[in-house]
């Protein structure tokens, strides 16, 4: 058993896994990608790619209504540093790499304050994943009816010894 999915939500061609895979809650990052106050919206970016350089970031910007020309006078105007800046788009994910030198204090400014996209959106990169890094991604089911701190408690001991768990979402 469980609860059917709402009709509205899903189409004839979608299943009910499909649609909640898309709506998912880190248990790692507590923002869960959102945060907003009553004046600004924070995103924080979750992209798990290498980048080209090792002190690249990247940048989620889907969903955002933002040409890529906009874009890039945002990175020379408030990252004027930067060394590069390469984009993507895989499906419905843009995002963007960006990358500094060694050293760079703006790209710490960068991972900390993001970019601000205008006065009510502010997007926080993320860094990029090592190239040497193995990126695994794994799919439990059937997990024990925990609370959610106690099963991210659980994961974390029971995956450690694999490497490092960069993130942990659950169905939101």
């Amino acid at each position: 058993g469980g609860l059917a999915p709402p009709v509205d939500k899903v189409s004839n061609n979608t299943s009910w896994s499909r649609v909640v895979s898309k709506n998912r809650k880190s248990l790692l990052h507590t923002s869960n990608n959102i945060t907003s106050t009553d004046e600004i919206q924070i995103t924080q970016s979750r992209i798990w790619k290498t980048g080209h350089g090792r002190n690249s970031v990247m940048i989620d910007m889907s969903g955002k209504k933002l040409s890529k020309n906009d874009f890039y006078k945002l990175i020379v105007d408030q990252y004027p540093t930067r060394v590069g800046v390469l984009t993507h788009q895989v499906g419905n994910l843009r995002y963007a790499e960006i990358n500094f030198k060694e050293g760079d204090v703006h790209r710490e400014n960068f991972l900390t304050n993001g970019l601000k996209i205008n006065d009510t959106t502010i997007v926080i990169p993320c860094p990029a994943v090592s190239a040497d890094a193995k990126l695994v991604n794994i799919r439990l089911s059937q997990l024990p009816f925990l609370a959610e701190s106690e099963l991210l408690e659980g994961l974390k001991k029971s995956l450690s010894k694999y490497g490092n768990l960069i993130d942990s979402c659950l169905p939101s």
